[in-house]
């Protein structure tokens, strides 16, 4: 549509308000607000519980690499020659 603008959501709201003979506050009655009310205990919980498993799988992988690397050397020394 020719002419419509994105910003214009929030002046038709209240246009439309004042119309209807309501207060601006009517299509919010609600104030919500962002709080951490989390103990310190939680949030530290929380972080160990997302670094540890990564951790953990990165040593499992360095770990298995000097094995892996052995087998493999091993198993070609130990190819017959002709």
């Amino acid at each position: 549509m020719p002419g419509l603008r994105w910003s214009s959501g929030p002046q038709q709201l209240r246009k439309r308000l004042e119309d209807a003979g309501l207060n601006t506050s009517f299509a919010h009655p609600i104030a919500i607000s962002d709080a951490n009310i989390a103990p310190s205990e939680k949030i530290t919980g929380s972080l160990l519980g997302m670094i540890l498993p990564m951790v953990m799988i990165v040593m499992l992988g360095v770990g298995a690499f000097y094995p892996a690397v052995d087998l493999t050397a091993a198993s070609i020394l130990a190819l017959p020659t002709k």
